[in-house]
């Protein structure tokens, strides 16, 4: 792995991205997020970065989840790669990407839930976040660059909650998603 360039480019970019994911099944409709990106150039052609980050799950309003939990909120660490089709000095460039994370959800019941050891109000579950996409970044002035990524990607989740409560109605899900984003690089 290389770690230097011959262009002015910058070695390590600071970033912030948006993104929207449509589930494509489960009591989800759509999960929202803002994630901060460090992206570390290996080479020309590929980079590698941690993101983390965090967001909503809008639930379908006729769904048992909705009926059951107050809008999940969630937020994620994760590393992602990424390879461009063209070298760092080009303005438009094409890639693909993968990336892995951990992730947090956590909701309010909308009704507390008895237990042995009492009554659950706020409950919550981890889980991984997998992703593959294909973007194009576009270069601006001063090491600035923008850029939008569609993808698919699935998110598993146990089947018990932290509160040891059966969790039949926040379930792994599988989406569509779109990203876009600002990076500085140094």
């Amino acid at each position: 792995v290389q770690f230097s360039r011959d262009d002015d480019d910058g070695l390590v970019s600071l970033g912030l991205n948006f993104d929207h994911r449509r589930s494509l099944d489960g009591p989800y409709d759509y999960l929202s997020q803002a994630t901060f990106v460090v992206e570390m150039d290996c080479s020309q052609f590929t980079s590698a970065g941690l993101v983390i980050g965090g967001g909503v799950a809008q639930l379908k309003s006729d769904s048992l989840a909705d009926q059951i939990a107050h809008q999940p909120y969630y937020g994620e660490i994760g590393v992602f790669g990424r390879w461009y089709f063209t070298p760092a000095h080009v303005f438009l460039r094409p890639y693909v990407t993968a990336s892995i994370s951990a992730l947090a959800m956590g909701w309010d019941y909308r009704a507390a839930i008895e237990t042995d050891n009492g009554a659950v109000r706020t409950d919550w579950t981890y889980g991984v976040d997998g992703y593959v996409g294909a973007g194009l970044s576009a270069g601006l002035r001063n090491h600035w660059r923008i850029f939008g990524e569609l993808g698919v990607g699935g998110i598993g989740l146990p089947d018990t909650t932290e509160n040891n409560i059966q969790n039949d109605f926040l379930g792994s899900l599988y989406y569509v998603g779109f990203k876009a984003g600002l990076s500085l690089s140094f």
